[in-house]
């Protein structure tokens, strides 16, 4: 036997194919789950499958007890009842019944013991009390007639379990969470806080990585990958990828068949395939949705021909991990003539970890991952501390659950006999949002008994729907933007700026625009003794009038430079488009002409009329008479040209 130590399985990769076996028989499950309790991983099956899984489990654990009586007997272990032999339409009968449903259902999702036909019966007598007692809730609630006492009873017990202490219910650490896929292994011979994990997906147990480990003739695995458009694919023969278990490369993996291939699928900066914006907004008509429809039924046509061209290998496989996340599954699944099946759950797995986009290194890279074999060190004090954590972060997280409760329920409670707000309260409230301090001022004045107090202090939650972010007529005022009310709260009503929301904010953090900074900036300078402005108010530094002007005279001068510079700017579009025109009746006038010298150049050379003095003048000359010089000098060297070519034809005549 080889000497195994942490540090060695640490450093070299541990390949989940090629584990020694005296390794394998050193691993103790951490957590060994028994079949009853695996049965609860399962998503939630139809009545006819849980009648013909329940008939299979009962037939196989007869004959793996060797009573071939019993596995021919009419018999429901499920509610422990049993039939007679000739009773078989009864038998049937019975797994359609609600009591049987019931006791699936409470050992699938409760996982708790079946109960009897009359304990049954008195939950169903209790169910329907308690829903009789509740007319809002009956009359709001409706769920499947075939249904409805099976699915209130699971719902009550689960509620109830919900209400349950906490320290029940398993508490999973981060790293419990981040490795959940992974079946743990522990090999306390050579160290109690060493443990192996195997994908699940894999070897579920110790006997599977066993059986894992046997020589095959032929090994193949499939990975089929499609999302966002993309597609990748491939066939691993296990058996030349995994010769070295040392040599866990990209290179290493070595494919019989596989593809790659994208299509345009996907809404551009918005994400989410087009037929699915469709599904939830409606057909759009653009063109690039149009594009994107298109190439959807490319993408499905492509991968199915794909995937019927593989079937041969498909077949063959061992295995064959899917990821197909959101409406990608119906390209692969449930269409005429598909080459996977769903229901193959011994073979079709789910890739168990996060993934990247679909390529073909990222098929190696999921390849490796999944016979790679992780080596931890579990810090037991750790997990217990951070076990802790989870339990006081629970139990905070259920009081301050109850604490909003009570606090709704008290609302609700004080909302059926609202208490009355005097009509000064309200009017107070209306002028300070409506920014009116003349008019305020005097509201105030009138009824100064009354109003100072919560002028200087904090409002109440009667006086404000939302006391906690606005505690104070200040930071309503300060919020809206209404520089002179602050003003006149602060200097003439004495108004406290220090006062603090639930936030920690005060009205000078809350303020809108520069104005409104500015007031409480001056009146800090003016009343430098009556608040702590800086630790408190949170107000930076103060303001003299002196240098309000400054400011208010350099805010001039920007703005009037910022003026000048669009003024400019407008100036100079406007210089460019006058030439631009300019230029372009230019080049209209000049083809004009153009065209006119060109119609001109076109007529008869021979033509003559007879002039006012009897003389003839050809058409040329008349109509150079009215050409421009440099159309002139052009019909010119055109006769010369044309002479000459008559007195060379004449020559070569002689």
């Amino acid at each position: 036997m080889a000497q195994y130590t942490v540090e060695s399985l640490k450093q070299e990769p541990l390949c989940a194919l090629h584990m020694p076996d005296d390794l394998i028989n050193l691993l103790e499950p951490v957590n060994e789950h028994s079949s009853e309790e695996q049965v609860t991983s399962f998503p939630q099956l139809t009545k006819d499958q849980l009648e013909n899984l329940q008939t299979r489990l009962e037939q196989q654990r007869a004959r793996d007890l060797g009573d071939e009586d019993s596995a021919s007997n009419l018999t429901c272990r499920t509610c422990h009842t049993q039939f007679d032999a000739s009773d078989r339409e009864g038998h049937r009968k019975h797994f359609a019944t609600d009591w049987h449903r019931y006791n699936i259902k409470r050992k699938l999702d409760l996982n708790q013991a079946p109960v009897t036909l009359q304990e049954f019966e008195a939950l169903l007598e209790n169910l329907s009390e308690s829903l009789s007692g509740s007319e809002s809730e009956s009359e709001e609630t409706a769920t499947a007639p075939d249904e409805d006492d099976v699915s209130n009873l699971i719902d009550k017990q689960l509620d109830l379990n919900d209400s349950e202490p906490s320290e029940q219910k398993p508490i999973l650490t981060a790293l419990q969470k981040k490795y959940s896929a992974l079946v743990w292994y522990g090999v306390p011979s050579i160290s109690k806080s060493l443990q192996i994990g195997v994908y699940g997906h894999l070897a579920p147990n110790r006997d599977a990585l066993s059986d894992l480990q046997r020589p095959r003739a032929n090994r193949l695995w499939s990975i089929i990958m499609i999302g966002g458009g993309h597609f990748a694919a491939g066939v691993i023969d296990v058996k030349q990828s995994a010769r070295n278990p040392l040599d866990m490369s990209g290179k290493a993996v070595k494919m019989i068949a596989h593809k790659t291939f994208h299509r345009y699928t996907t809404r551009r900066k918005q994400g989410g395939a087009q037929s699915a914006n469709d599904n939830a907004k409606g057909a759009a008509n653009s063109a690039g949705a149009q594009i994107r429809r298109y190439n959807e039924l490319k993408l499905q046509q492509e991968v199915r021909e794909v995937l019927g061209q593989w079937k041969q290998h498909l077949i063959d496989s061992e295995f064959i991990f899917v990821h197909a996340p959101s409406n990608n599954r119906k390209v692969l699944f449930n269409y005429e003539d598909a080459v996977l099946n769903p229901r193959d759950n011994s073979r079709i797995k789910s890739v168990p970890f996060p993934t990247r986009r679909p390529t073909l290194n990222e098929i190696r890279r999921v390849f490796i991952e999944l016979v790679s074999a992780k080596v931890i060190e579990i810090d037991y004090a750790a997990v217990e501390s951070a076990r802790q954590k989870a339990l006081e972060k629970e139990a905070k997280a259920r009081q301050q659950l109850e604490k909003s409760r009570m606090k709704k329920m008290t609302a609700h409670t004080e909302s059926d006999h609202p208490p009355e707000i005097s009509p000064e309260l309200e009017k107070l409230l209306t002028l300070t949002k409506q920014g009116k301090e003349q008019l305020l001022l005097g509201h105030i004045r009138k009824h100064e008994s009354t109003l100072l107090p919560s002028v200087r202090g904090t409002l109440s939650d009667v006086m404000v729907d939302d006391a906690r972010r606005q505690p104070t007529l200040l930071h309503i005022a300060s919020s809206l933007g209404h520089a002179q009310v602050v003003d006149m709260l602060i200097r003439d009503l004495d108004a406290d700026p220090t006062i603090a929301n639930d936030l920690n904010k005060t009205a000078y953090d809350v303020a809108k625009g520069k104005e409104v900074r500015t007031v409480f900036r001056r009146c800090m300078c003016d009343l430098p003794d009556r608040w702590a402005w800086r630790d408190a108010a949170h107000v930076p530094t103060p303001m003299t009038r002196e240098a309000e002007l400054e400011q208010i005279e350099k805010d001039r001068q920007r703005q009037a430079r910022e003026e000048e510079r669009r003024l400019k700017i407008e100036n100079e579009r406007r210089a460019r488009e006058e030439a631009r025109l300019a230029k372009e009746e230019s080049e209209r006038q000049q083809r004009k002409q153009e065209q006119r010298d060109k119609q001109r150049a076109s007529a008869p050379l021979k033509s003559t009329t007879r002039t006012l003095g009897g003389s003839r003048a050809t058409s040329t000359e008349m109509s150079m008479a009215s050409m421009t010089p440099e159309a002139r000098m052009r019909l010119e060297r055109e006769m010369r040209a044309r002479a000459a070519e008559e007195r060379m034809r004449r020559l070569q005549q002689q």
